[in-house]
């Protein structure tokens, strides 16, 4: 379970460097970007369903 973890956490970064804009965006505001790496990770359960 802590492998699988670490892969998505993994899948999570990946996703945020490829936007990098919204990387600096989440950098600015802390409350942001949680909710957007909310976001991020039910868009990817969504697309591995």
């Amino acid at each position: 379970m802590a492998s699988s973890r670490k892969g998505f956490r993994s899948l999570q970064e990946l996703r945020i460097r490829e936007t990098g804009g919204t990387y600096q965006r989440i950098k600015g505001n802390r409350k942001e970007g949680m909710y957007a790496s909310t976001f991020i990770a039910l868009h990817e359960i969504h697309n591995v369903d």
